[in-house]
Formats: structure tokens, sequence, C-alpha cells
């Protein structure tokens, strides 16, 4: 049978034989040869080739469908942008959604939520000081004088009350402008927002949604309260490796600090989650209860943990410092330190622990104790630390590199999901964990040959 019609490519032709067969031929010059053999021998030449059928073999229904979108998250980048030329934070983006949506798709089949991820890149538009600050820097030592450029030079273009305005513009309209694009292609969809932010890029939405500016050179008036710039409330506010708090500390007096730096027209909730060798991070929780500054930071759950115990369910624990000066008290006979807070149930150990931290602070000044609970002023935990891969003789290497590894790290993915669909945690509670062996690891887990990145 004569095909009614033929289109040859470089490597292969298709013939039509009617509208409901179709072939395809290798033009390879074995294919060739089977094909003309085929032909001499009576065959017909469309059974040397292979059938190409349209559609699907199964219709397709509403259910193949994918979940709408429920979550939108935004990540925003720190300093150090220009070093790659805006191209690191869509590496970071893509890297942190990749290993959520494998979590997921392993763990959570049957979860309904749909979350998405997008970058937001800030710097690379901003115009500052137009390239005044290169053209004053000397040629001697460049290369390292072009990284404190392109990095460091971001925090003190912020910390200018010159700079810092636009700074801020710039990342509003950036973030406005991805969630109006959202909106409009997605006009039956309301999903949450929330957002990741790393190193200074926390410190610059935290501006934003608070309304702060710097109103001058003085320092009269530092905190301008005001309303958020975006569009959007957030559900959640993840930071990673955030000097947040010492941004904080340094604009407000002191004695004033306390919960009321963080409003509930931030956010719904707060996660401040840090490297222990990250040199930038610093902690939240004693900013606004002092007395936490000797209770450790909870410990993020690996993400293959059995039985993992919820958050909220977790005991305070003594600091390291506070631990060592805890052992040494009860070896020296301290009565305040007869019973062991390890030894206690999990509700009675963390009045222990709090009481421990309490007395021993009105020890110290002669005051009378007060027992307060040990959640006063502080309505959720918000420090968690990420320990993996930061000991041994490693460990300047890790500070390296522990600014930059949240991203391909499983754990804070992890948590990152099951804080965005809150009920995935009580499901891994529920079903006695994810793996029953911490050797289980994902595809392509960087863990050993991570190499320092200095943009972020």
């Amino acid at each position: 049978t004569k095909a009614l019609r033929t289109e040859v490519f470089n490597e292969f032709n298709v013939d039509w034989y009617s509208p409901n067969e179709v072939y395809v031929y290798s033009q390879a010059t074995p294919s060739k040869i089977v094909r003309s053999f085929t032909q001499k021998l009576g065959y017909f030449q469309r059974s040397t080739g292979s059938r190409v059928l349209r559609g699907y073999k199964v219709s397709a229904t509403d259910s193949d469908k994918q979940n709408d979108i429920s979550h939108l998250v935004f990540v925003v980048h720190g300093i150090g942008q220009r070093m790659n030329i805006g191209a690191q934070i869509f590496r970071n983006t893509s890297s942190i959604r990749e290993r959520v949506s494998y979590l997921k798709e392993k763990y959570f089949p049957e979860s309904a939520g749909r979350v998405e991820f997008f970058p937001v890149e800030w710097r690379n538009n901003l115009i500052l000081d137009g390239g005044m600050v290169d053209s004053i820097t000397p040629p001697h030592v460049k290369m390292l004088r072009q990284v404190l450029n392109t990095s460091a030079m971001d925090i003190m273009y912020y910390t200018s009350p010159i700079y810092c305005g636009e700074i801020q513009a710039g990342l509003v309209t950036e973030m406005n402008r991805l969630y109006s694009m959202f909106c409009q292609r997605n006009p039956s969809i309301k999903p949450k927002v929330s957002v990741i932010v790393h190193s200074l890029g926390a410190v610059i939405v935290y501006d934003i949604v608070t309304g702060w500016l710097p109103m001058g050179t003085n320092n009269d008036g530092i905190l301008v309260p005001g309303k958020s710039r975006l569009d959007f409330e957030l559900d959640n506010f993840f930071c990673l490796g955030s000097p947040l708090s010492v941004f904080l500390a340094l604009r407000v007096p002191k004695g004033q600090h306390g919960y009321h730096l963080f409003p509930p027209t931030l956010c719904n909730r707060l996660y401040n989650i840090f490297h222990l060798t990250d040199p930038v991070a610093y902690r939240l929780e004693p900013l606004i209860v002092k007395d936490y500054a000797r209770i450790a930071p909870l410990s993020l759950h690996p993400y293959n943990a059995v039985r993992p115990i919820p958050y909220s369910e977790m005991p305070l624990e003594l600091s390291d410092l506070e631990q060592s000066a805890y052992v040494a008290a009860s070896s020296a006979g301290d009565p305040l330190s007869t019973t062991s807070p390890a030894e206690t149930p999990s509700k009675e150990r963390t009045w222990s622990i709090w009481n421990l931290v309490r007395v021993g602070k009105s020890q110290e000044s002669g005051s009378p104790h007060h027992k307060d609970s040990p959640t006063q002023g502080l309505e959720h935990r918000l420090d968690y630390v990420l320990t993996s891969g930061a000991a041994g003789p490693l460990v300047v290497r890790s500070v390296l590199i522990s600014h930059t590894a949240y991203w391909s790290n499983y754990d804070v993915a992890f948590f990152v999901l099951t804080r965005i669909f809150p009920e995935l945690e009580i499901q891994a509670y529920l079903a006695g964990g994810l793996h029953s062996s911490s050797s289980l690891l994902p595809p392509n887990e960087e863990k050993k040959d991570e190499k320092p990145i200095i943009g972020k």
C-alpha cells in the first residue's frame, strides 16, 4: 500500500497511510537494508516501522488534573547575589523545591496540599550608588576587594539611610509583581503565602512587613511603626542563617526588647533556623525572654527520624554551657541540683529546667524567685538548630559552608514541608516515622562533597 503522505527528517521519516495509520521509519543504514529486503519478499513496508498513535491509551479524567496550588512560598536571597549575576537564588530555590517535592511524593503521596516555590531576585536591578564604590576601590588585592564589594557591601548599603528605602522598594515591587502575576493566571485560587528568607533577606522582609524605615542619621525615633507594603499576608516566616536579632538588638534601647518586636501582623508563625557553625546566624528567643539564653534551641528532627516528637511537645533543655555548669554544681553537692531534670517526665522536666534557670538567676541578682511559666512571654518556640555536619576536624570547613548549606538539606526541607502542612507532622508521628533506619538517604544526597558558596 502506498503512503498518502511522507515527511522526511534527518534520522527518520513518517508515512501516513490513513488518518489512523501512521508509521515512523528510521533512516539508519541497517533499517533501510531490512526494509528493502522485506519489500522484495512481498511484505508491506509498514511492518518494518513503528506505529504512532494519537493521544493516550486511557482517556483522561478530571481526577488526572494536578491539585490546585494551595501554598506559595517566596524565596528571598541575602547578600552576595551580584557575585553570581542573579543565578544563585534560582539554583537555591530549585534545590529546596526538589527536596520538598521528593519528600512529599515519597512519604505523603495522599496529601492533597500543593506548594510552589518562587525565587525573588531583588539585588541586580538596583542602581544604589551607580558604581561609585567600584570607582574608589584600589586595584590592589583586587579579587578580595571584589568579593567584599559584591557581598558584604550589601549590608552597608542597607544600613545607610540613603539606600535602605531603595532596597526595600525593589524587594516590595518584585514580590508584589510575582504575587499579582500568579493571581492573574489563577484567578480562582486563593493560596496561603509564606517566605523563606536567607541572611540579610530576613531583615529586609521583616522591615517591609512591620513598616520600619530609618528616619535619618540621628538616633531619634529609630522605629517607625507602619503598615506592610506587601499585597498579601504571611502565614509562615522561615529565617535561614538570619542576623535579624542583631539588627533588632541594636535598634531598640536596652530593656525595651520583647514579644512586641514580632507583632501578629508580621506572620502567623516565625521560625528561626540556623546551623551551629553559621557565623552569620543569631538566636531570636533571648531577645524576647532573656532567660532563654540559658535554654537550648530545639534541634531539627532528621527527616527520617523514627516517631519524631511534635515540636510543641518537646521539653526545655539547658544549653551546653548551662548543662556543664549544672553538672559542676551537682558534683559540688549544690542543693538546687539534687534532682536531675533528665530523670523527670517531659512536662515536669520543662518546669524543672525552667525553675533551675529562674532560681539561678534570682540567686545571682539577690531577688526573690517568682514561679512563672516557662512559656511566659514566648507563645511558641522560635529557634531551631541544624546540627548535622558540625563537629570534628571539619569544623573550619563547616564554618565556610554552613551559611549556604540550608538549601540542599533534607532535614530543613522536611521541616518546611511539615510547617506548611502541619497535618503531615502528626501523620509522621502516628505512622512511627518515615524510615526505620537513618542510613536510607534520598537520591543525589549532598553530604560529603559540598563546596563553599559565597553568594547567597
